[in-house]
């Protein structure tokens, strides 16, 4: 059986090489091994591709070289550790893997004519070019038939994979040094097969830029750390007797209460000292009001709080041109995250924008969740239990 497998997968993988060129160096270090009976093929973290030959006894060799170039694209784009950024929990793996899997498909039918079952943007009801992250959140659940390509494409174990590759066995896996080394390698290939050859699919090419420039799509990680934070708290429903309950009828002698989401207080806490720029001030707020309202998140809830060294009182902006941005001076923000504790109702969320050149509070603060939104190129790193999202490049 080993025999098939190999023969398998090492025809499957000149095809791939030879249709994506440019995939060599990933394809190439994929380790192949037995997997689970019934799943075709799925991959670990630690690029090793578990397959099981019977499942695939009667695929054709390009058949299965799709599927290796698929899993591959999981890997590159590191949809494991994406999906663990946004708390995909075990209840939520079929639709990350079809929103990933519209991400990678999104790109490769450009090329050539996709499997029957393979996912893409239509059947999640989504436009093309999207990450996965926006497909997971707006897409419709896929029609097609689930299918587990495995730890690698969504981080959670799976009870076939082998043990992960150390000093005894580093043959057996690629390490996450080794996993960046690749990536840059496959998007340095990407680039150059581009400015040769062309024929590249944007959204892959999108991503090679990004890969090679270190840069993060920051609206879009920031929508999403946004939304995990809000749905944590919008998510908890509490009593009320602003509204009266729908079933009344069954005791109209009592007013019985409804139950009512909550809708979490916000603070923003913009630096505003000298190395700051409002033009990146005006925009960091512009997207954080415009992803805070796609969320149903009303004017009223946010407070805006501006601070160098010293804090202003809080404004309620409902337009960035109303925006007054006091400051200039050196940077102590904790000034301004203090008073935004202080404030009624207190916040539940406190969003700070600033280039990092600032003291932090040394603890977490309690009952409120803390976002950064860090500016500039190589912002210095605050305490880890602060979420935070770089804007490189923007000031």
């Amino acid at each position: 059986m080993t025999t098939d497998r190999t023969r398998l997968t090492s025809a499957a993988r000149l095809w791939a090489a030879h249709n994506y060129p440019y995939l060599a160096s990933a394809l190439f270090a994929l380790r192949i091994l037995p997997g689970e009976p019934g799943l075709e093929m799925s991959v670990d973290t630690n690029w090793r591709v578990y397959v099981d030959s019977n499942s695939l006894a009667e695929v054709p060799t390009d058949r299965v070289g799709f599927q290796l170039v698929h899993l591959t694209g999981h890997l590159l784009r590191d949809h494991a550790q994406r999906a663990a950024h946004i708390g995909v929990s075990e209840d939520d793996i079929s639709h990350w893997v079809a929103a990933a899997d519209a991400e990678i498909n999104d790109d490769l039918q450009d090329m050539l004519r996709l499997p029957p079952d393979a996912v893409t943007p239509n059947d999640l009801n989504c436009p093309d070019g999207k990450f996965a992250e926006e497909y997971y959140e707006y897409g419709s659940e896929s029609s097609q038939k689930f299918r587990d390509c495995g730890t690698g494409a969504h981080g959670h174990e799976r009870s076939w994979n082998q043990e992960a590759p150390n000093d005894a066995n580093k043959d057996e896996g690629v390490n996450v040094r080794e996993a960046e080394i690749l990536r840059r390698q496959v998007a340095s290939d990407i680039v150059e097969h581009h400015r040769q050859v062309g024929q590249i699919p944007e959204g892959l090419l999108r991503w090679a830029t990004m890969t090679l420039d270190h840069k993060v799509d920051w609206r879009t990680e920031l929508g999403s750390m946004l939304r995990r934070g809000l749905s944590e708290t919008m998510g908890a429903v509490d009593y009320s007797n602003s509204r009266i309950s729908r079933r009344i009828s069954i005791s109209p002698e009592i007013v019985l209460p409804s139950l009512r989401r909550r809708v979490p207080s916000i603070a923003l806490v913009l630096d505003t000292s000298a190395s700051m720029t409002d033009r990146m001030l005006g925009l960091a707020v512009t997207e954080i009001k415009g992803l805070l309202g796609g969320v149903g998140i009303q004017n009223d809830a946010i407070r805006v709080i501006s601070c160098d060294a010293a804090a202003e009182e809080a404004q309620m902006v409902r337009n960035v041109d109303d925006l007054l941005l006091k400051g200039g001076g050196g940077t102590d923000l904790r000034v301004g995250i203090g008073n935004a504790t202080k404030l009624l109702p207190r916040p539940e969320l406190i969003i700070v924008v600033t280039d990092g050149g600032t003291p932090w509070p040394e603890e977490r603060l309690q009952g409120i969740e803390m976002f950064a939104l860090l500016i500039g190129d190589n912002p210095p790193q605050p305490p880890n239990w602060i979420h935070c999202v770089r804007a490189k490049g923007e000031s």
